[in-house]
């Protein structure tokens, strides 16, 4: 699911608190990615890969310290 469509909240809360989250980025031929980014971050890149028809993009809150950050994630701040 994306953020539009799922119903998710259109930004980030606005309480000062950074919050991670996990990204999963699933495009049409198949191929699926995870990644940690923002809370912010996330949200504006899945409203962004939605409204291109770019992937479906989940969002979580099971971080694992594992996950590499979403590449060029300040390219989607606020």
């Amino acid at each position: 699911m994306d953020a539009d469509s799922a119903g998710l909240p259109a930004s980030s809360p606005s309480s000062g608190v950074v919050m991670e989250c996990r990204l999963t980025i699933e495009f049409a031929h198949g191929v699926v990615l995870r990644y940690c980014a923002e809370e912010c971050v996330a949200y504006a890149f899945a409203r962004a890969a939605h409204s291109h028809q770019l992937a479906q993009v989940t969002i979580d809150h099971l971080v694992d310290p594992d996950l590499p950050p979403l590449p060029c994630a300040r390219l989607w701040l606020p």
